[in-house]
């Protein structure tokens, strides 16, 4: 094992030790997970999926439900991390059922069955569809609309590219690349992790979690840090949470299909059997991409093929930043989790949806809920 293994197998060891005792020392940073309602669905391929439900408040009513899901790498927190930070309960507030889906191997989802190896294909056709076929077979709803942060997003390039006629009113995607061979540092990064790609999972989660009560913040590496975040558009305490929470362990097939795109240059199946991105080309889904100029670890030139290729005249692009008239230059993940989001971003995610479905009575949605009880 090389000298990066070697140190990296010390600090996963050094992070499992530290983490069987944060809970009671710092439950301080421990998120709670309490949505209205939590689902277990089965996949075709044996997995289980678990999917958070919050009812939706009010008296207008969007009859379309809405998914959010998650980005690489992390969990259910992406997008409902507490009730400042949660897109999930925002849209819930404004009258949509909202259904936050986790994933396999993450959160509750299957998580001691990460052995069992997958990749982005997987997910893209077992995971997404038994999902929605669950959420209509629940709420009686003709179509969903879908809002996904990074890898989130990429799963509806995916599973519409696979699945164009899908029962899709619209979809949000929140600095989702369609591209791998733009970004300067993939490469390098992939290189780093390669000691690690001879297992299921690359464990970094433990490593995060150890190091969150303690670690100065301050002096993270910006080259590091500015990957992921603006930590200028950051709560502190937030990144903390974010980092005991949030992060999870990566399935090695994953990873191998992300190294694949960016050396061949094509968004596609691992057995190339289908390119995601020429799928596009017969979708006619609407769509919103949010994009970050700014964000290193997807760029503008990452996103905008997705948007090139779409079939739907119903596109539209939208830049978040200082240039644009917002109050901060959002990074990657601090376009769900900074602090002038709720302000600034959840308005726009809101606002397009509302424009992207069908409102309804509260008594009349209700007695479909009843009759499915």
């Amino acid at each position: 094992m090389s000298i990066v293994g070697h140190a990296g197998k010390i600090l996963l060891d050094v992070g499992t030790f530290v983490t069987d005792k944060l809970k009671v020392k710092y439950p301080h940073l421990e998120l709670k997970y309490h949505p209205d309602e939590l689902h277990w669905v089965d996949t075709a391929d044996s997995w289980q999926i678990a999917i958070g439900r919050y009812r939706p408040k009010g008296n207008q009513i969007s009859k379309y439900p809405v998914v959010l899901c998650h980005g690489l790498g992390v969990n259910r927190f992406n997008l409902d991390f507490n009730k400042q930070y949660s897109v999930a309960r925002y849209l819930s507030e404004k009258g949509f059922d909202a259904w936050v889906l986790e994933l396999r191997g993450r959160g509750l989802s299957s998580p001691y069955a990460m052995n069992k190896g997958f990749g982005f294909d997987d997910q893209v056709r077992y995971d997404i569809p038994a999902a929605i076929e669950r959420i209509l077979h629940i709420t009686h709803a003709p179509k969903i609309l879908w809002v996904g942060h990074s890898k989130g997003g990429m799963m509806m390039y995916g599973y519409l590219a696979l699945n164009p006629k899908a029962p899709l009113a619209g979809v949000i995607t929140i600095g989702s690349p369609s591209r791998f061979d733009v970004q300067p540092r993939l490469g390098s990064l992939f290189r780093h992790l390669s000691p690690f790609m001879n297992q299921s999972r690359i464990k970094g989660s433990k490593i995060l979690k150890a190091s969150s009560p303690i670690i100065p913040i301050r002096y993270i590496p910006n080259d590091f840090i500015n990957h992921i975040v603006n930590p200028d558009n950051m709560d502190e305490l937030v990144m903390r949470k974010a980092m005991f929470n949030l992060v999870t362990d990566v399935a090695v097939g994953v990873i191998t299909q992300f190294q694949d795109w960016a050396h061949t240059g094509k968004f596609q199946t691992l057995d190339r059997t289908a390119n995601y991105l020429e799928g596009l080309k017969l979708v006619d889904v609407p769509f919103l991409f949010l994009i970050v100029k700014a964000d290193i670890l997807t760029p503008e030139e990452a996103i905008i093929p997705a948007y090139e290729y779409l079939a739907s005249k119903d596109k539209t692009v939208k830049y978040l930043g200082k240039s644009e008239g917002f109050q901060a230059d959002y990074g990657h993940g601090d376009m769900v989790l900074g602090v002038s989001a709720p302000e600034e971003v959840f308005p726009i995610i809101y606002g397009w949806l509302k424009d992207h479905t069908l409102w309804t009575q509260k008594q009349e949605n209700e007695k479909i809920l009843l009759e499915y009880y």
